[in-house]
């Protein structure tokens, strides 16, 4: 007979522990934020009040952008990587690394 309380003891530890270390666990599905993002004039990108750069070459498009807990992707049509920055979680802050 298994005791319910006990193992979701267990359960919750575990789950705590691949939190704490920040890494996911085998098998467990990709989270990260996936969506079409415009481009404004002055090549950047808005997330999570948020700015972040891109190339010129990019100004007013919509591309797409994958955003994970630690890094901001900026994609163009077939997954090409035309953007990449350490996730910022200030507000309101301009990220010009890319």
């Amino acid at each position: 007979m298994i005791h319910f309380s006990r193992f979701e003891k267990i359960v919750s530890t575990d789950a705590r522990r691949s939190a704490d270390s920040g890494v996911r666990p085998p098998g467990a599905p990709a989270t990260d934020t996936v969506m079409p993002i415009n481009v404004d004039k002055t090549a950047f990108v808005r997330f999570d009040t948020n700015n972040y750069s891109v190339s010129p070459d990019y100004a007013e498009d919509t591309l797409t952008l994958a955003a994970a807990d630690v890094t901001v992707r900026v994609l163009r049509g077939g997954g090409e990587e035309v953007a990449r920055h350490a996730r910022n979680w200030g507000r309101r802050q301009r990220i010009e690394d890319h």
